[in-house]
């Protein structure tokens, strides 16, 4: 072999050397520059679908809890990368859906007085120095692998927050006060609406409150309603909310998570409250058992003059199917179990057919016979005999403790 081949064979070699060397560095700075540079953008896409499909939510949550009627809805939890045949991806972006619990509380309110003594029951209701009501904030998650300074998105009191490292911002106006009249929604959950993966997960918010009921309150003694939100959101934010409602007078935030809105107390409200559920089989005993915690029953005449006795949950709204246990005078032994029929209600002839056959119905009346909130408030009804002669026997109604499905 000659010189002259060895030095060509050797300057083949270097160059094929050479060759993969720069097409490992093109490689290279593929995998390390490229890939996650294309990776981020699939991630910020992701974020801006979130960021949308979180208001849908929003407001299926809401156009629920004012219509009764389901609203499907469907959130992405994460993204995939495309697949790359000569190079490395990271695992999927993974994100968590979650709840977490939070509250809405009235303090110094009380419902409107007729003057006639009318919805007295309701009146004890809201007779409390403060009434607590529970409701959650669904909170979303991103795992990205890339972009960095993540957000938090919540749904907090029909506001969606977006939440940074350093502040929290709002994405919607709030749906709480229009004028003289407040809306407020509970929401609840089960385990099966806690989710973490890649996939898509559709929801269907269902009503487990329907608002078919509103009261009118107003501030005790017209001293200012105070209204407390758990809140991610500082004061000075709910305040800009709000600006455009007169009747609030002020914002502030008592303490760390909390704001109070304070409303003139001189002023009367439409209160409006409903819950909604999500996650499946919302509607078992579990959530039956949550709307109807601290509920009450109220006794009044309709327009027709027939007397009703109505069950409602802590929202204010009847509880169709709840049997309520009707006790005789003082006596501590149940006399009959009589179930609320679609509207919630007990009537006249239903009472008569159900628990007293050959006794008839006259009126209604309000006993309060414990202040202590814990024990039974009792409501009585009055069986007469012939026209004119005296009842013959009182029926009493348990408010709180002997609600059952």
């Amino acid at each position: 072999m000659s010189y002259w081949s060895d030095n060509q064979a050797q300057a083949q070699q270097v160059g094929a050397i050479l060759l993969l060397g720069f097409v490992v560095i093109i490689l290279s700075i593929f995998q390390s520059q490229v890939v996650p540079t294309e990776n981020k953008q699939v991630e910020f896409e992701h974020s801006v679908d979130i960021n949308s499909e979180f208001q849908t939510l929003r407001n299926s949550i809401i156009k629920t809890s004012r219509t009764g009627n389901p609203n499907p809805t469907a959130v992405s939890l994460g993204t995939r990368y495309p697949e790359r045949l000569f190079f490395i991806n990271p695992p999927p972006a993974t994100g968590r859906l979650d709840t977490t619990d939070s509250s809405f509380t009235f303090e110094n309110a009380t419902l409107v007085d007729d003057g006639q003594g009318s919805y007295d029951d309701a009146m004890d209701y809201w007779g409390a120095e403060t009434l607590s009501f529970d409701t959650e904030t669904i909170v979303y998650d991103a795992n990205y692998r890339v972009l960095e300074d993540q957000p938090t998105y919540r749904i907090e009191h029909g506001v969606t927050v977006v939440g940074y490292p350093t502040n929290n911002q709002s994405r919607s106006e709030q749906p709480l006060i229009n004028g003289r009249e407040i809306t407020l929604n509970g929401v609840t959950t089960n385990s099966d609406f806690n989710s973490q993966g890649t996939n898509t997960q559709t929801f269907e918010p269902k009503i487990t409150s329907e608002p078919t009921r509103t009261i009118r309150i107003t501030g005790n003694n017209s001293d200012p309603i105070k209204l407390r939100l758990d809140t991610t959101l500082n004061a000075s934010i709910w305040d800009q909310l709000l600006e455009n409602q007169e009747n609030v007078e002020n914002v502030g935030s008592p303490s760390s998570g909390v704001v109070e809105i304070t409303l003139n107390g001189t002023k009367a409200y439409t209160l409006e409250m409903s819950q909604v559920g999500l996650g499946a089989n919302i509607r078992d005993a579990d959530f039956k058992r949550n709307r109807r915690e601290n509920g009450y029953i109220v006794s009044y005449t309709a327009d027709d003059g027939t007397s009703v006795v109505e069950a409602r949950d802590k929202f204010n709204n009847p509880i169709a199917g709840a049997e309520v246990v009707i006790f005789s005078g003082d006596s501590t032994q149940a006399n009959a179990i009589v179930r609320t029929d679609i509207n919630g209600q007990i009537t006249d002839s239903y009472l008569q057919d159900v628990a007293f056959d050959s006794i008839k119905p006259r009126d209604f009346s309000y006993q309060d016979l414990d202040d202590n909130r814990n024990e039974p408030v009792w409501f009585s009804v009055d069986y007469g005999g012939p026209t004119g002669s005296e009842p013959e026997e009182v029926v009493s109604y348990n408010r709180y403790s002997e609600f059952q499905d």
